[in-house]
């Protein structure tokens, strides 16, 4: 079973990603790369490799994001 606070986390995770697809901004970046570093501290994603590695790609995914906007 889920962790009821990772869930949380990655409910705002897609609402943000959601918002994003409709309008790219920078600030909406720093609150999705936010919420993913929330999700690596927390221990119950600690517990499971899987989950830790693909969290390490999206914030790599969405640094590279954050500094197209600002570039462009």
């Amino acid at each position: 079973m889920r962790h009821t606070h990772i869930s949380q986390m990655e409910d705002w995770l897609s609402v943000l990603i959601a918002s994003y697809e409709v309008a790219p901004s920078k600030n909406v970046v720093q609150c999705i790369l936010y919420y993913i570093d929330r999700i690596l501290l927390d221990d119950e994603c600690n517990a499971r490799d899987h989950s830790h590695c693909q969290y390490h790609r999206m914030k790599a995914y969405w640094h590279r994001q954050k500094y197209m906007l600002t570039r462009g």
